[in-house]
């Protein structure tokens, strides 16, 4: 599998649970750390955001991609066969309602995911198990009604 069908392929697995949010699934060759990112959002647009910031979307869910835990060689490109890589998860929670301290904004459901290491196929099979149950959980707690106001109509076009 090459760099770029990866990716192409990660944003696809996401775009299957979520297909009307975006994802950012990125390979920075030239910077100072060569490694893959994925940044998950569940608006579409920045606008669809509170106040029209990505920064204030509901989600708080990124993935960083290593060369087992080593940055990626410079010869790496978009064309390149993926070599084994690790799937680590920096951000993994999103917003809530209060519920232990009616005195904050929001708090955070986090979830749970372990670092994986393997093929690329292994990592999206892995992403994909991870974006469903976010899914789930999300669908959750718009039963119990744990949505904030702020992202409940985002919610609703979203995810229902």
């Amino acid at each position: 599998m090459k760099v770029s069908e990866f990716l192409s392929e990660v944003e696809k697995t996401y775009s299957k649970h979520f297909p009307e949010s975006r994802i950012d699934a990125t390979y920075n060759p030239k910077g100072f750390y060569r490694t893959m990112s994925v940044v998950c959002f569940l608006a579409g647009k920045e606008a669809e955001c509170i106040n029209g910031y990505w920064d204030n979307d509901m989600l708080n869910v990124a993935f960083s991609i290593t060369n087992g835990g080593d940055e990626f060689m410079r010869e790496l490109n978009a064309d390149s066969e993926l070599p084994e890589i690790t799937l680590e998860n920096y951000r993994k929670s999103y917003y809530i309602k209060p519920i232990f301290n009616k005195y904050n904004c929001y708090d955070r459901r986090k979830l749970s995911f372990r670092k994986v290491t393997g093929s690329g196929e292994k990592i999206i099979a892995r992403l994909d198990k991870f974006f469903l149950m976010l899914k789930n959980t999300i669908l959750d707690d718009v039963k119990s009604d744990y949505i904030h106001g702020n992202h409940a109509e985002l919610v609703n076009a979203k995810v229902l």
